[in-house]
């Protein structure tokens, strides 16, 4: 009984390759949640304002949409240096 238990509860935790695998149910939600999240985050910028230069994103964001909004909103790294000083 027990090991029927697990054996069932393991197919619905590891998944299963039909539309309601419990991964495959997720898979949107998490990537709503996670982009919401992702708009929440302050428009940092690896430079000083006013001077722009050729930007890479990091190796480990590869995977990620990166882009570069306007300049308008954005937190330049001298203005976070302004701000720590104060």
């Amino acid at each position: 009984m027990v090991s029927g238990f697990s054996r069932s509860l393991s197919t619905f935790v590891d998944g299963t390759p039909d539309e309601q695998g419990i991964h495959q149910v997720i898979r949107p939600l998490h990537t709503r949640f996670k982009d919401a999240i992702k708009k929440t985050a302050p428009d940092f910028r690896p430079y000083k304002s006013g001077e722009w230069v050729h930007y890479d994103p990091p190796t480990f964001l590869a995977a990620e949409k990166t882009e570069l909004g306007s300049d308008d909103r954005a937190i330049h790294v001298d203005n976070v240096m302004n701000m720590a000083m104060q």
